[in-house]
């Protein structure tokens, strides 16, 4: 037991913090939630390109919406959990 809460205490936290997002780890994107859901709508330069994995900014220039970023099991329902989040649902 005392092994587990060793192991436990020394993890690492995958938590998001300010300080992620000052050193470049993390990023926002700004999406509709209106006319186009999912649509991205924030700029999409080399910074956010080398984020994703896309060395070619032009290449990441084609995304056009969020869930095309995610694994396909997750962006086939991207939108539907925007919409029921939009709606007040869980």
């Amino acid at each position: 037991m005392l092994e587990l809460k060793k192991r436990e205490g020394t993890e690492v936290s995958e938590e998001l913090k300010n300080s992620n997002i000052l050193k470049g780890e993390a990023c926002v994107v700004e999406i509709s939630l209106s006319e186009e859901l999912g649509k991205i709508v924030s700029k999409k330069d080399s910074k956010l390109a080398k984020f994703f994995g896309y060395e070619d900014a032009s290449e990441f220039s084609k995304i056009k919406h969020l869930q095309e970023l995610m694994p396909s099991y997750i962006g086939s329902v991207h939108n539907d959990l925007l919409e029921n989040y939009l709606d007040g649902e869980s």
